[in-house]
């Protein structure tokens, strides 16, 4: 009699066990295949959004660039006050492109505060031009300027080639490539580039002597999601929230496209503390309804929505239904200028264009500077007598030693010309004057 083969349950287990397998490696295969193509797909599509930002970007730079070159040889007035204009706008169109682009060590904010620098002296000399010609030492500050705007474009041209073949602007991820760090870079630390001194939104408003961002080191890093909720507290208006990339550099950020009722912009949320370090927007501005004072109230409000209070209002500068807002960190009677916000605001709606806490982010931290040895009393009597003084004040100031100083403010008058007056505290010795012109401080 043929003897029946006992079943092997054993067996039976291992087989099925393979078949699940093979059925989790089937599994696993086709979903690393699909992350892999939307990972492709998400990259090239951000690629592309850099490329067209790029290539904007150095149209508008090539614009600035050419109508620099035409200013210097221009003698009519009519010409000269056109193409400072369109030096303004253009400026402002590369700054927005540029505030989308990030390269290797995420060193865009140098290159946006120029530009945005260079387009508000060039918008105060077109204003300047109806009253009053360009003198020499204006001229040779453009001359410089051009200068400036040459290096930058070479700078991006640097990565002109490697798009040209249709190179990444991303970069490969494995390799942490990006062709604009360089670019950055090449224009960061060109020893050749001087920058004029020019001041435009009050006192030290361009105070970014200490590169580490003390203030923002001290907070507790946030994830993409809290940043991304920080965006949707801030801007309540919000129609479309588009996550791009994460920068490092000095200030790590996550970096977001807006899309509000106003019109498309670019934010940028510091990993430490989750706050806004930067905004840039660009949209038509209708009819201007809101006053100055309309418009400040809307930017304090939004300051405290943002986590930024202990702030004082420093400057004024109205320009074209819109207004730019000048704060610096206030405790105690004492102004530190070090620690400033700026906000350009819409005059029809009272919304933010644009927005910078870079200098607060580096120097705002907690100060041991003493108590003055001297009195304000003591350093007024050192005035020159021809000034009157209409403010006063103690105050914190930068130096060009990358150090802080405790001193005496006074904003003096003399035969109608604006002065700000500044005396160490400790020592009563002058420290640096500036002369108000226009809506700026030279």
């Amino acid at each position: 009699m043929k003897e029946k083969k006992k079943f092997n349950l054993g067996n039976y287990h291992r087989l099925i066990g393979t078949f699940l397998a093979l059925l989790l490696v089937a599994a696993l295969a086709t979903s690393l295949g699909v992350a892999a193509n939307m990972k492709e797909n998400y990259e090239l599509e951000l690629d592309n959004n850099y490329k067209k930002a790029y290539h904007e970007a150095m149209d508008s730079l090539s614009d600035v660039e050419l109508k620099l070159s035409k200013v210097s040889v221009s003698e009519g007035v009519t010409t000269q006050q056109t193409l400072l204009s369109e030096i303004w706008m253009n400026s402002e169109i590369a700054e927005n492109n540029i505030a989308q682009l990030s390269g290797r060590d995420g060193n865009t904010e140098t290159i946006i505060r120029f530009l945005n620098q260079l387009g508000d002296y060039c918008h105060y000399l077109s204003e300047k031009l109806t009253d009053q010609p360009l003198d020499e030492q204006e001229k040779e500050k453009l001359d410089s300027l051009y200068g400036i705007v040459r290096s930058l474009q070479d700078s991006f041209k640097s990565a002109e080639e490697g798009i040209m073949q249709n190179a990444t602007l991303v970069g490969r991820m494995d390799e942490g490539i990006m062709l604009l760090g360089d670019c950055y870079e090449h224009f960061n630390n060109d020893s050749n580039i001087e920058y004029p001194e020019m001041i435009y939104d009050g006192p030290f408003s361009d105070a970014l002597a200490i590169r580490n961002a003390q203030y923002l080191n001290s907070l507790i890093a946030v994830s993409e999601a809290d940043a991304q909720q920080k965006v949707r507290e801030i801007f309540s208006d919000l129609q479309n929230l588009e996550y791009l990339e994460k920068t490092a550099g000095n200030i790590p950020s996550y970096v977001y496209r807006t899309q509000t009722e106003g019109g498309e912009g670019t934010a940028q949320i510091s990993e430490k503390g989750g706050k806004l370090v930067l905004f840039t927007s660009n949209r038509e501005i209708s009819d201007e309804t809101l006053n100055v004072e309309q418009c400040a109230a809307e930017a304090e409000e939004l300051l405290v929505k943002m986590g930024y209070t202990n702030l004082e209002l420093v400057w004024v500068t109205p320009a074209d239904s819109t207004v730019y807002l000048n704060y610096v960190y206030h405790k105690d009677e004492i102004r530190y200028y070090p620690d400033f916000v700026k906000l350009k605001i819409a005059c029809d709606t009272g919304t933010v264009l644009a927005f910078d806490a870079t200098g607060y982010a580096y120097n705002h931290i907690e100060r041991s500077l003493g108590a003055p040895t001297t009195t304000i009393v003591q350093a007024r009597e050192k005035l020159n007598e021809r000034l009157s003084v209409e403010e006063e004040r103690i105050c914190v100031i930068p130096t060009e030693w990358n150090t802080e100083i405790l001193a005496y403010e006074f904003v003096c008058t003399h035969d109608e010309e604006t002065f700000y007056l500044y005396m160490d505290a400790q020592t009563l010795e002058e420290i640096k004057i500036m002369k108000v012109v226009g809506n700026m401080i030279a």
